[in-house]
Formats: C-alpha cells, sequence, structure tokens
C-alpha cells in the first residue's frame, strides 16, 4: 500500500511538472502572438460569444479611431456610428453562420480625407459555439 502510495505521489508530481510546461508553453504563445498582433499594420478585432470586444490591436484602434476602452464593450456600440455600422453588419453575417468570411469595403474620413477600408470577418476556429467572429480591417 505504502508503495501504491509513493507511486501515485511521483505520478501526481510529474503531472504537475508537465501541466506547469504546458502552461509556460502556453504563456509565450500567447506573448508572441500578442507581439505580433501590436506589430502588424493590419487591424484586428476579437469578438467573443457574447458579442462583446475581447481584444484589439494598435493598428485597429487609429485604424477605427477607437480607444482601448472600447474592450469589453458590445460591438453593436463600439461600432454604432457611421461608417463602422458596416463592421456591426460583418460581425452578425459570420454570427447568421456564414460559412465563408464575409467581406466589405468602407470609407472613412481621415483628415479630410477618404481612406478606404478593407474589412472582413470570420469565425474563430477552435471555439465550442461558432458564434465568436474576428474582424480584420486594414487599408487599402
Amino acid at each position: 500500500m505504502a508503495g501504491e502510495l509513493a507511486a501515485s505521489q511521483r505520478k501526481l508530481e510529474r503531472s504537475r511538472v508537465d501541466l506547469e510546461r504546458k502552461n509556460l508553453q502556453l504563456d509565450e504563445r500567447r506573448r508572441y502572438i500578442e507581439t505580433v498582433l501590436e506589430r502588424i499594420a493590419t487591424g484586428v478585432v476579437s469578438v467573443g460569444v457574447d458579442g462583446r470586444i475581447e481584444t484589439i490591436n494598435t493598428a485597429a484602434l487609429r485604424l477605427l479611431e477607437l480607444d482601448r476602452a472600447v474592450v469589453g464593450r458590445a460591438s453593436a456600440e463600439a461600432f454604432g456610428r457611421d461608417p463602422l455600422r458596416a463592421l456591426d453588419g460583418l460581425l452578425r453575417r459570420v454570427d447568421q453562420g456564414a460559412s465563408k468570411p464575409a467581406a466589405q469595403e468602407i470609407a472613412v474620413v481621415r483628415e479630410g480625407r477618404e481612406v478606404h477600408l478593407a474589412a472582413a470577418a470570420t469565425p474563430l476556429q477552435g471555439r465550442t459555439v461558432p458564434t465568436p467572429a474576428r474582424c480584420s480591417c486594414s487599408t487599402t
């Protein structure tokens, strides 16, 4: 019985060490992805199953003239003004089960001139509910 207990304890310790290692790897991947998203010129916004903005990179903040306070807010609220309403429409198309990414060009005015943004919304993979979407915007 003491031998079984010792074996179980060793197995538990190995599992704990393996779990810690996997958590470190996941944390490193998360930091890598966050760094890449912050360095690219394409704006990326992720919206959760509840319709709230989960993440937004610096490029998206700049392109859409938003601030970090939009994180946690409903996308319909954040994209509730013209011409950003088109982004909310893209997200709704994905939420309604569109199998292909939804895409659209939107025009915004920056410093007195019109700038065109290519926007696409696509379902995030690997989630149990198919409605989360990522909206990617970039200047064209």
